[in-house]
């Protein structure tokens, strides 16, 4: 998928504790804003996400470089980005108190890259 996320327009449920990971996608410029729609949130869910990035020969050596406001209500939030290495993803982590019915709709929107 050009430019694409990975998880976009998926609801997300806090079954088990473990981190939602967007698939990894190669990036067009060392910066970008990145938006994330919030379009219902259930159960009291409290979600951070945040941006990571590695350099494509270093599969195992992510970096963060970024992260949305934490996400607890429905809106969009944005995040602008710089220094982001060739290859990025998302990690989305529910906060370790929500409940297990606490669930999120979300939909990536497309990054706006920012030239080098």
């Amino acid at each position: 998928m050009s430019g694409g996320i990975g998880i976009m327009g998926t609801r997300i449920v806090n079954i088990d504790g473990n981190s939602y990971v967007t698939k990894e996608t190669p990036r067009r410029a060392l910066s970008a804003t990145f938006a994330l729609k919030v379009l219902n949130i259930a159960g009291g869910a409290t979600v951070t996400a945040t941006l990571q990035a590695r350099e494509r020969d270093k599969p195992d050596t992510w970096s963060i470089v970024g992260a949305f406001s934490t996400i607890t209500a429905t809106g969009t939030y944005t995040l602008e980005a710089s220094g982001i290495d060739e290859i990025f993803r998302f990690i989305l982590n529910f906060d370790v108190g929500d409940t297990t019915s606490a669930a999120v709709t979300l939909l990536f929107r497309k990054p706006m890259w920012i030239p080098d």
